[in-house]
C-alpha cells in the first residue's frame, strides 16, 4: 500500500514522539518504549493528534524497543510484547486514515570492529523487532537515525530475511554532510539500493537547512523515493533541557522547499509537533488544489 500511495502524491509522515511524551511528564529514564504498556492511552492520544493533523503515515513508539536497549530497563524479554502493543495502538489511532510505520532505531552499541556486536547478532536483533511489527500488522518499517552504514546493512539484511515489509532506510548526517562514520549520501545510496530498500531517507541531523543539502544529493544520486524527517532546527539548552524553537510556520517554509525538490515523504523529528505537521498539510493541500 505504501508503494501505491507514493505514486499518487507527496506523503506526510508524523513528527516527534519523545517531545510530546516529555511534555506529558514522561521522563527519558522511564523508558519511552515501555509507555506502550504502562500508558497506552497516552501513546494512542499522541498518535491521534498526528492523524487529526493530517499525517498520511504515523510511526510507532518503538524507537528503542530492541533487546539491547531494553536491557537497560530490565525489559529485554518484552521485545515482542512492546512492539506488538505499539503497532496495535498506532493502528487503532490511524484507522483507515493513515499507514502505520514501525520505528526501529539504532542498537545503542557499536558493531565490530569498533564494538562488541557482530553483524549476524545485530541482524538477528533487528529481525526480532521487525517480525513482531509485521505480525501485529504494520504497513512498513523505518530503520532510522542510524550513523553506521554497517549497522544499517545488518538491519536491512535481517528485516528482509524474515519479513515482507517495505523498508525505509534513514541515516543521520552531521553539519559536514557525512555520517559520524564519514559516509557521504552518495555512497550510502549505492549500498542501500543494492540492499533493495524501498525508500532512502535522512532524519534528525542538523535541522531542515542542513537536511535540504542532503536531500538534494540523495535525489540526484538515487532512483528510489526519498524521505526527510529533520529536527525543528537546532536545540538550545534551557533549564538543562534541549528546547527546539523552530515554529510551525518556519518549519513549513522549509517543508515546502523539500516539496519543490521532489521529496516523496516529508515529516519531522526532534522538536516537531502536530502543529508543525498540520500547517504543512494545509499548505500541501493548497498546492495540490492549485495544480488541478
Amino acid at each position: 500500500m505504501l508503494k501505491d500511495l507514493l505514486g499518487r502524491r507527496i506523503l506526510l509522515i508524523d513528527g516527534a514522539m519523545g517531545t510530546l511524551l516529555m511534555e506529558a511528564g514522561v521522563k527519558p529514564k522511564e523508558c519511552f518504549d515501555l509507555q506502550n504498556l504502562k500508558k497506552p492511552d497516552l501513546i494512542e492520544s499522541i498518535h491521534k493528534k498526528y492523524v487529526l493533523a493530517g499525517a498520511d503515515i504515523i510511526e510507532t513508539n518503538t524507537f528503542g524497543a530492541n533487546r539491547i536497549k531494553l536491557k537497560d530497563y530490565g525489559a529485554e524479554n518484552k521485545v515482542s510484547e512492546i512492539n506488538t502493543k505499539a503497532v496495535s495502538l498506532a493502528k487503532s489511532a490511524a484507522g483507515k486514515n493513515a499507514l502505520v510505520c514501525g520505528s526501529i532505531g539504532p542498537l545503542g552499541k557499536l558493531l565490530k570492529p569498533f564494538g562488541e556486536i557482530s553483524f549476524d547478532e545485530a541482524a538477528e536483533i533487528f529481525m526480532e523487532q521487525a517480525k513482531a511489527m509485521e505480525d501485529a500488522g504494520a504497513d512498513c518499517v523505518s530503520v532510522e537515525t542510524i550513523s553506521d552504514l554497517q549497522e544499517m546493512r545488518a538491519a536491512v539484511t535481517g528485516i528482509k530475511s524474515t519479513t515482507k515489509l517495505p523498508v525505509i532506510s534513514s541515516l543521520t548526517y552531521d553539519e559536514n554532510g557525512l555520517t559520524v562514520f564519514g559516509t557521504p549520501p552518495e555512497a550510502a545510496v549505492v549500498v542501500l539500493e543494492a540492499l533493495g530498500v524501498d525508500v532512502i531517507s535522512a532524519n534528525c541531523s542538523t535541522g531542515p537547512e542542513g537536511v535540504l543539502k542532503i536531500s538534494n544529493k540523495l535525489l540526484a544520486s538515487s532512483r528510489k523515493p526519498i524521505m526527510v524527517m529533520p529536527n525543528a532546527g537546532m536545540p538550545v539548552i534551557e533549564n538543562d533541557k534541549a528546547v527546539y524553537k523552530m515554529t510551525p510556520k518556519k518549519f513549513t517554509e522549509y517543508a515546502l522547499k523539500f516539496y519543490e525538490q521532489g521529496v516523496s515523504i516529508i515529516g519531522g523529528c526532534c522538536g516537531t509537533t502536530p502543529a508543525h505537521i498540520r500547517l504543512f498539510v494545509s499548505e500541501r493541500n493548497r498546492l495540490v488544489r492549485e495544480s488541478e
